[in-house]
């Protein structure tokens, strides 16, 4: 039996939870979190306590949305902070705070995809689990 190249299999793991949009010229890699990812952050930002907020739940979405994004193409700079220029940017997960933060057009259409990608695994998941 032949062995298995480990990080190959991490590789494909890891794609089988991606999925991409495309928000004008640029095109964002989205990975979705894993039920562990999901519990942690929800931990993290205390939303099962008895006095959880909507800012609680605002944090934990926000910081779910941030981790997934996990590359991009045709990214500015213009994206990133005002009066930046127009030049390509590199993928960085420090970066994605700034994107989400100053190009509020592409967060709410990456957070949309995202909740759309989320809700259509959680319906997969539980439509196996029933059969």
């Amino acid at each position: 039996m032949p062995m298995i190249d480990i990080n190959d299999l991490r590789r494909k793991a890891l794609a089988a939870r991606e999925f991409t949009v495309e928000v004008g010229q640029a095109r964002y890699t989205l990975r979705l979190p894993t039920q562990h990812e999901v519990e942690l952050e929800s931990l993290r930002t205390r939303v099962h306590e008895p006095d959880s907020s909507a800012a609680r739940n605002s944090l934990l979405t926000r910081r779910l949305l941030q981790r997934s994004v996990v590359g991009w193409t045709g990214v500015t700079t213009a994206q990133l902070a005002p009066d930046a220029g127009q030049e390509l940017v590199d993928h960085a997960p420090e970066l994605v705070e700034l994107l989400l933060d100053h190009d509020l057009d592409t967060a709410q259409r990456l957070l949309d995809a995202f909740i759309e990608a989320f809700n259509r695994r959680r319906e997969a998941r539980e439509a196996a689990a029933k059969n």
